[in-house]
Formats: C-alpha cells, structure tokens, sequence
C-alpha cells in the first residue's frame, strides 16, 4: 500500500508533512508527499474539469473553495488509486504515527 501525505505549498506545510513522514518510517510506512489543491489553484474550474458537482460543498463550518480544495486533494489520491489498482493511504500534513498501522483484510 502506498501512503501519501497531502501538504500545500507553503513553508509551515512542508515542515509538518516532514515529522509525518519521519514517524512513518518509525513504523515501517514510506510515506510521500501529495501536493494538495489550495482556493489559489481555481477549484471550482478544476472540479468543473472533472465533471465534479460542487452544489454540495457548502458548508456552515467552512469555506466553500476550502472545503472543495480539500475535496480534490483527496479525489486526486483516490483517482490514483483506481488508476494504479492499488491501496492508499491518504493522510493530512498534520498526521503522525504512534504505532504500526493496522492490516485490513
């Protein structure tokens, strides 16, 4: 299974993704760095790209174009997946591991 670690391109992003990734390795997990998409990175033209609805993505505790970046960070991940047939792990830049992860049959 792959791992991925959706980081944003700012600094303070980077460096978190980073300690994700060393505690990671603690574990066993190679985890690599996904650039996610940012309001900077127009997601209402990308989910319209992608023939993605995005009717429902408001949301009274978020921002729209915040809630859909972090929608099409993931939905690029999960189309990874599908693409490549195999597993992901899709973490947030803030993640660290404590312990192993667990197998899923």
């Amino acid at each position: 299974m792959k791992a991925f670690v959706i980081t944003i391109d700012i600094p303070e992003s980077h460096e978190v993704a980073e300690k994700c990734i060393s505690s990671g390795k603690t574990y066993g997990v190679t985890v690599e760095k996904h650039m996610g998409v940012t309001p900077a990175d127009n997601p209402v033209v990308i989910a319209a790209r992608l023939n993605i609805p995005t009717n429902r993505f408001r949301e009274r505790f978020s921002r729209f174009e915040n809630c859909l970046s972090a929608f099409l960070s993931h939905h690029s991940l999960w189309q990874w997946s599908v693409d490549n047939q195999e597993e992901v792990l899709i973490l947030e830049h803030d993640a660290i591991f404590i312990d192993e992860v667990p197998r899923v049959p």
